[in-house]
């Protein structure tokens, strides 16, 4: 009972949060939608993706490793890995500075390499930020999550209503886009327990760098898995199409990162925690493959009953044609979420290469893909490639995290009997 209790407890209060947050995602998307040209929403999914390429990338896990730390030295990991994020940070924006005119040459968009630029500031905001919130997930506490993840994404949002009154094309986004970093590093040390500290102690930055290294790769990875489908569409179909894309991919993404968001956080602690004991280990374990089920599931039908009338209200008659790409990528998705327990098993073991493995095995599903749309097949075949690739990977990440293999079927037969009864039943309602 204590131990839903805490599952409960902490879930509800960081889904309220990330919903509230995905909420000022989702008004800046319709405001976006409503106000610029298809062409201008392709061109900012071309700032997006950058900025994810380039986050990724340079991504070393310091908040999993603060949650799953248990020795006896938590202060001088956390000094370290301020560090470490510095350093990340500076290193990241050189790279994207220097990278700008390449990739503004590749999307074709040469005459704004002033604003890929200017987003290279973006990760040195990012690296210096303080590290106080994962501290406080140790022990099951979100506030800290929230409220640096709420009140920047809040900040935004107002901040975009005010330029899109004076200037509607895509200089109104792209400041949005370096002002929330900036507003992120701020709340993070104004709204903090702990005084922020550096340090650079080998012996520490040995376990952050031995820690975060396959999580690096894996980011690498990610980002392929996240915007290649994209890069691969805006290469060889153009901008439009691009934003038709991006338009479904966009509010699609917002659930999908909410519940992926709520279900590491929650069950990251819980089973480090737990794996001091079987008996415990194997109800946690029981309780997070459950969550993750239920959560694909959810999403699944949710968005499969409502998500073209929500589309159209967001993004208007002009993204019609978008339509048709909701169905795969909702199922990609959907298969996505149901990664979440793996992922966070493995890592609460110690074990971040799992997650980079199942990475692999995605971005041999765009690498298809890139070769499919290189010798004239349609965007259809590409979704369909992502959605095996998803497939793929996540009956991977199961099968190498043994314990999680034999509870995932008997609670999937379950979970899809119960969502098939409940979708036959919406459906007569409807």
């Amino acid at each position: 009972m204590v131990l839903k209790s805490r599952v409960v407890s902490g879930g509800a209060a960081l889904a309220i949060g990330q919903i509230l947050s995905a909420g000022c995602s989702f008004l800046r998307n319709l405001i976006i939608a409503r106000a610029l040209s298809v062409e201008d929403f392709g061109i900012i999914s071309t700032f997006a993706i950058t900025l994810a390429m380039i986050e990724m990338i340079g991504q070393i896990g310091v908040d999993s490793l603060i949650v799953q730390y248990r020795g006896t030295s938590l202060n001088k990991v956390i000094a370290n890995a301020h560090a470490a994020m510095i350093v990340r940070g500076l290193a990241l924006s050189i790279i994207l500075y220097m990278l700008a005119g390449p990739i503004s040459n590749a999307f074709g968009l040469m005459h704004l390499q002033w604003a890929f630029e200017l987003l290279a500031i973006c990760p040195l905001f990012r690296g210096s930020v303080n590290l106080d919130f994962a501290f406080q997930r140790r022990s099951m506490r979100f506030g800290s999550s929230i409220v640096n993840e709420l009140v920047p994404q809040l900040l935004g949002t107002v901040v975009l209503i005010i330029i899109v009154l004076f200037k509607q094309d895509f200089s109104a986004v792209l400041f949005v886009l370096l002002f929330i970093p900036l507003a992120t590093a701020v709340v993070s040390h104004t709204n903090s327990s702990l005084n922020y500290a550096l340090s650079f102690d080998f012996k520490f930055q040995v376990l952050i760098y031995r820690f975060g290294w396959p999580i690096m790769i894996g980011g690498a990875l990610l980002f392929l898995v996240f915007q290649g489908d994209r890069l691969i569409i805006g290469t060889y179909f153009g901008m439009k199409d691009l934003g038709y894309f991006s338009a479904v991919f966009t509010l699609l993404m917002l659930p999908t990162l909410v519940v992926q968001r709520v279900l590491s956080m929650v069950s990251l602690p819980i089973l480090s925690e737990a794996f001091s004991g079987e008996e415990s280990k194997k109800r946690v374990v029981r309780l997070v493959i459950l969550a993750s089920v239920c959560a694909s599931l959810g999403i699944t039908v949710g968005v499969g009953l409502l998500g073209d009338y929500l589309f159209i209200v967001v993004f208007g008659e002009k993204f019609l044609p978008a339509l048709a790409f909701m169905p795969y990528i909702l199922l990609a998705f959907s298969i996505r979420v149901l990664r979440c327990a793996p992922s966070s098993i493995a890592i609460a073991n110690g074990d971040t290469k799992t997650q980079m493995h199942t990475n692999f095995i995605r971005v041999c599903a765009v690498l298809i893909s890139l070769s499919v749309a290189a010798i004239g097949g349609d965007i259809y075949s590409i979704l369909i490639c992502a959605i095996a690739g998803e497939l793929a990977a996540t009956i991977y990440a199961y099968y190498t995290t043994k314990e999680s293999w034999t509870e995932f079927f008997t609670i999937t037969q379950v979970a899809m009997g119960a969502a098939t009864f409940s979708t036959i039943t919406a459906l007569g309602v409807l």
